[in-house]
């Protein structure tokens, strides 16, 4: 990893890993993973992306000996409907619930001073809105 990105993850709290189905190529990368964690002393996280049915993050999470943040269910069939739809990608009812509770976790590691206003579903509904806005949708 470059020198300045390693200068940048010391003013980090903590680092979240996106990961997906690819467990082998990505147990490769335990080692180093596990060395920069030791430099830099903040909690990693793993957020498993594309989980299906099959999938299986807590296996990966244990192999990996990280925590497992969430995990967020494919939305490609929505993701595509973008392209013919003017609303966000975030209106769509089947995004909402399937990503709000790993929304939520999320938000909660962001904001950790702030669990009284996350925790509460019209407040980080809220939060979660204006933080998307600022975010380029088409």
């Amino acid at each position: 990893m470059n020198e300045a990105t390693l200068d940048t993850l010391e003013h980090c709290s903590e680092l979240w890993i996106i990961v997906d189905n690819s467990h082998w190529p990505i147990l490769e990368w335990s080692s180093y993973i596990h060395s920069l964690q030791s430099r830099v002393k903040i909690p990693f996280y793993l957020i498993h992306t594309r989980t299906y049915s099959f999938s299986q993050p807590e296996w990966l999470s244990k192999q990996m000996k990280i925590p497992l943040l969430g995990s967020l269910q494919p939305i490609e069939e929505q993701a595509q409907q973008q392209y013919i739809q003017t609303t966000p990608l975030w209106k769509n009812p089947y995004v909402q619930k399937a990503w709000e509770n790993v929304f939520r976790l999320m938000m909660l590691h962001l904001f950790p001073y702030k669990e009284e206003l996350v925790s509460k579903e019209k407040n980080w509904r809220k939060i979660l809105q204006k933080t998307l806005s600022i975010i380029p949708f088409r």
